[in-house]
């Protein structure tokens, strides 16, 4: 295996990881829940209203503004699934 090799791997394994983080976003955009009582959007995560000035910055935010934050970290973390190049064996 060579390093043109390798880099079609990584390449494809990108792509693929990249499909599959678009498809949840997008199926998360679709999980939005209001409460048509009080009017307002609930975090998927921490059930508390969406404040409307983040709703404003993002019309289809689906979690407060902490929880997202805590989404990203975790999203980053586990983003972290493919060895460097030095890691394979050529």
């Amino acid at each position: 295996m060579d390093y043109i090799d390798v880099a079609q791997i990584v390449e494809e394994c990108t792509r693929a990881e990249a499909l599959r983080r678009l498809k949840a976003s997008l199926a998360e955009r679709e999980q939005q829940i209001t409460d048509p009582e009080r009017g307002v959007v609930i975090c998927l995560d921490c059930e508390a209203p969406i404040p409307l000035e983040r709703l404003a910055a993002n019309p289809r935010a689906v979690r407060c503004i902490d929880c997202q934050l805590e989404y990203d970290r975790e999203q980053r973390h586990e983003a972290r699934l493919y060895p460097g190049f030095d890691d394979w064996d050529m």
